[in-house]
């Protein structure tokens, strides 16, 4: 039987990320990933404003709150005015948690992330 993908959305003080503010930065809180040996996915949706200078950085660690590093050089400061940087994905996570670093640049209307996992 194949293992079940499940939907999950971040959430920045416990309030998803889910049609919010896209105008100021943030950090989300910690997103636990149990099972390293699964493959995992990262939407991006903007709507109802233009995106300018948004970037995004994953950061991860192996304990819940110890110092974050970025996940690899490709996902750091990742442009996401850029349509094909919406969606990211990797054959496994090594690591058991992720944070995501928001810059907002001067960007408007509202954003949404869905990790499916």
């Amino acid at each position: 039987m194949i293992a079940q993908k499940e939907q999950f959305i971040p959430t920045v003080s416990t309030v998803p990320v889910t049609n919010s503010s896209a105008t100021s930065n943030f950090t989300s809180d910690y997103i636990e990933f149990p099972n390293s040996l699964k493959d995992w996915s990262l939407q991006t949706t903007f709507s109802g404003g233009v995106v300018t200078g948004a970037k995004l950085t994953i950061l991860v660690s192996n304990t819940y709150n110890g110092s974050y590093i970025p996940y690899s050089p490709t996902v750091k400061d990742l442009d996401l005015t850029v349509q094909d940087n919406l969606g990211i994905y990797d054959m496994i996570m090594p690591f058991r948690y992720m944070k995501l670093d928001y810059v907002a640049g001067t960007t408007t209307g509202n954003i949404s992330f869905v990790i499916t996992k």
